[in-house]
């Protein structure tokens, strides 16, 4: 049994709602338009590559397509996983106009929230074995953890005002960066 699972979620910036979409599909993707996460290394407006729509969706300056990623195999009798936080570099584009510092480091948050997320399931699952044949469960209680993600980036745009509020953007970026200290082991 091998399995891969991808988890995309757009994050919209400057827009009225977010568009989520999720793909259990495997599939094969270019090395070199994906970014893992990684503490030493930060976003750059470089390597938002996507064209933004030209006719609709005028009021979003930028969309940053983040992934949690997680694999899982069978492996003496037990479920063996990995879990990586990815930018994707060829699904995420920015307005010439919003090429800012200030919307660089919320879209940055927004790909340190879902590298939070990978850690917190990473920790949760080291903390337990699981048969072969608990899959399904297994499966359950990611989705709970994408669940909270995706509900915990909505949140952060909405209290922030997609970045409109310097104040309540240097709280998240202080919230977010006590819980991947605390979280820095996985």
């Amino acid at each position: 049994m091998k399995q891969s699972k991808y988890i995309i979620l757009f994050l919209l910036l400057l827009s009225f709602g977010l568009l989520f979409s999720f793909s259990n599909k495997s599939f094969q993707e270019d090395p070199t338009k994906r970014l893992d996460w990684t503490g030493s290394s930060q976003l750059t407006w470089s390597d938002f590559e996507d064209i933004p729509p030209g006719y609709y969706q005028r009021n979003i300056a930028a969309l940053t397509c983040s992934i949690i990623q997680y694999r899982y195999h069978c492996s003496d009798g037990k479920i063996q996983t990995s879990v990586k936080a990815i930018f994707q570099k060829d699904k995420s584009w920015v307005r010439e106009s919003a090429k800012t510092h200030h919307y660089l480091r919320h879209e940055q948050l927004h790909f340190d929230i879902t590298e939070l997320f990978a850690r917190k399931l990473r920790k949760f699952l080291s903390q337990r074995e699981y048969k072969c044949d608990e899959v399904e469960e297994l499966e359950e209680i990611i989705t709970v953890f994408l669940d909270e993600w995706r509900d915990l980036q909505k949140k952060y745009d909405l209290e922030t005002h997609y970045s409109l509020s310097e104040g309540m953007q240097e709280n998240w970026m202080k919230y977010v960066d006590e819980l991947m200290t605390y979280y820095e082991d996985y």
